[in-house]
């Protein structure tokens, strides 16, 4: 009973002693640049916790040590359309912004505010080391991912996430894997739709997918990509052979059934000097020479100096590990 008593008036005292966090506006009254200045906020100079706008079409300037201390108290900084904070750092200076950075709650457009970075030191975004020139606008790329701009209905046959079992699954276990490491967070009444595989077509309703037809915002945002299996399209390692000691070869492994592009090359250099060559189908129409005649791991691809990369029923599975080639 003591430690009930104890707790619930430590959190009356609490609850009591908390002063909301306000949002500032930015004026630039002053300058564009004193982030400690009051006149250059409407209301005054926020407080610990307080949050930032950046109005429409505000360029702001983040040069100075004091300005850099200062925004790290801040509880966000949230950017109108077409705002923009640039931040310049000297050569062999580091330094770290610690604080979010969203969109502005009014905003509908998908190009929000953003940050960019100049000069020659280093910056960190929340961790993020950003370069000359690159936005740390997280929203920029979460608005590439998903382009749906208003709430959507799906059938009533969609299912729950809570009906989403690793035995019940009718798509390969990758996908499971990859949607169940965020979907356990969401509540198990919520419906969804997974649409695993090459998704090369428009769908009728919002779904999650690996991939999606290139096309404007409106026509393909009911695909909603996510990084799914990783564990086919997300290998990274070191190529521990260098460029000039490879092979002055051409290797190609990957099915090549029922893909023109792969067919027409496969066929036009499979009898060419330099080139190994050899398909990989389960199905494969060509003759037994032409086919897969033992298992060539990623690493066998590494003493050839040229690994083709040819599209499939969409970008080449292969072409994210070779970028790890020398």
């Amino acid at each position: 009973m003591n430690r009930l008593f104890v707790l619930c008036t430590a959190a009356v005292l609490c609850t009591a002693g908390r002063v909301d966090a306000a949002t500032k506006t930015w004026s630039g009254a002053v300058n564009n640049c004193d982030w400690t200045n009051a006149g250059n906020y409407q209301g005054g100079l926020p407080s610990t916790g307080d949050t930032v706008a950046l109005p429409d079409g505000a360029s702001v300037q983040l040069n100075d040590a004091a300005s850099f201390t200062f925004v790290n108290t801040l509880g966000g900084i949230t950017p109108a359309s077409n705002a923009t904070l640039t931040v310049t750092l000297d050569a062999g200076v580091t330094n770290s912004l610690e604080v979010p950075f969203t969109a502005y709650p009014t905003v509908t457009s998908p190009y929000y505010g953003r940050i960019v970075k100049t000069g020659g030191g280093t910056l960190f975004l929340n961790s993020m080391k950003l370069d000359n020139g690159q936005t740390g606008d997280k929203c920029h790329y979460l608005d590439y991912y998903c382009r749906l701009d208003t709430p959507s209905t799906l059938p009533a046959d969609a299912p729950t996430l809570g009906e989403q079992y690793y035995r019940h699954r009718d798509y390969p276990a990758a996908y499971f894997f990859d949607t169940y490491e965020w979907n356990r967070y969401f509540p198990r009444h919520l419906r969804w739709s997974l649409v695993p595989g090459d998704v090369n077509q428009l769908l009728p309703y919002p779904s999650i997918t690996k991939s999606r037809p290139i096309a404007e915002p409106e026509v393909n945002k009911n695909s909603v990509l996510m990084k799914l299996n990783k564990v086919r399209h997300y290998i990274f390692f070191r190529d521990p052979i260098p460029f000039a000691e490879k092979e002055n070869r051409v290797i190609f492994r990957g099915a090549v059934h029922g893909k023109p592009l792969r067919a027409a090359f496969f066929e036009r250099f499979f009898h060419e000097p330099g080139f190994d060559l050899q398909d990989t189908s389960t199905n494969s129409v060509y003759d037994e020479e032409m086919r897969l005649q033992h298992e060539t791991s990623l690493y066998d691809h590494l003493s050839f100096k040229y690994i083709m990369c040819l599209e499939g029923n969409d970008v080449a599975s292969n072409l994210k590990w070779v970028m790890s080639s020398r």
